[in-house]
């Protein structure tokens, strides 16, 4: 018997309990959240993709936004028209996170490069806002742009809760 009772489900929430603890007992000049929260991001958008993806299709990227989730429109963008649901915006968000600075490069079907993950600094020069470009059905390039730090872990334990 496995120690683990599901591996997949173990690892979010072990994974989750990693960034809880560090935010908890975080010391005053450490600045790795956005690292903790952009390996969680990247850990729980496979363990999605590869297990559960299908259930996010009827979620709709407005019902998302609806800041019934403590999501709202302000604290997330996403560029572009071709993403309806939860699942497309996960499915972006891996590919992007998956091949951030990756040689290849990631293309969208007009020969746009994209970056994976752009930081931006706000004036604190810590961390701002995250922008994630990925792409979709491998044609489709998606900015999704995490306003900061706290909207990115909001829609992580959005995730990380509904699977």
């Amino acid at each position: 018997m496995s120690y683990y009772e599901k591996e997949e489900v173990d690892f979010i929430k072990r994974s989750y309990q990693i960034v809880e603890e560090y935010i908890k007992e975080k010391k005053e000049n450490e600045k790795y959240e956005v690292t903790l929260l952009i390996n969680f991001l990247f850990g729980i958008s496979i363990c999605i993709k590869n297990n559960w993806l299908e259930n996010f299709k009827s979620t709709s990227i407005d019902e998302l936004l609806l800041d019934t989730h403590g999501i709202s429109k302000s604290d997330l963008t996403i560029h572009n028209e071709n993403v309806k649901n939860l699942k497309d915006l996960i499915w972006a968000l891996r590919n992007g996170i998956c091949h951030w600075n990756d040689s290849r490069a990631l293309t969208d079907y007009d020969g746009k490069k994209l970056k994976g993950i752009i930081f931006e600094e706000n004036d604190k020069g810590n961390i701002g806002s995250i922008l994630i470009q990925g792409t979709l059905n491998h044609k489709h390039s998606v900015d999704i742009k995490f306003i900061n730090s706290d909207n990115l872990k909001t829609f992580i334990y959005f995730l990380q809760n509904n699977i």
